[in-house]
């Protein structure tokens, strides 16, 4: 399950995504593979990049800046911005994503 909600994600970057107007409201997009393929890539490259275990990720207890390190992941590779991607390999890391989990980083040896 990811930390980061369909529902979240539809609302932070405005993608309009379709519901069958049902209560609960069921995704009707055609975009929803897509979006859940992008999203799980979006968690695994935060998770990587801060060498966190996907056993120890709670959801309930994930401080918002990494929510928001995710939702900037998975912009960057649903709008193919690939250079915010690339700026996380750089030495020192850069680009927005870098920038707010810079202090949350375990650093690695050379």
């Amino acid at each position: 399950m990811s930390v980061v909600t369909i529902e979240e994600i539809s609302a932070a970057l405005r993608l309009d995504l379709q519901t069958d107007g049902g209560s609960p409201a069921e995704w009707d997009d055609d975009r929803i593979p897509e979006v859940e393929i992008k999203l799980a890539q979006a968690e695994d490259i935060v998770r990587e990049f801060l060498k966190i275990d996907a056993s120890v990720w709670p959801p309930e207890s994930l401080p918002d800046r990494f929510k928001a390190a995710i939702m900037l992941t998975f912009q960057a590779l649903f709008d193919d911005k690939s250079e915010w991607i690339e700026a996380l390999q750089a030495t020192p890391p850069a680009g927005p994503i870098s920038g707010l989990l810079r202090l949350d980083r375990v650093p690695t040896l050379a």
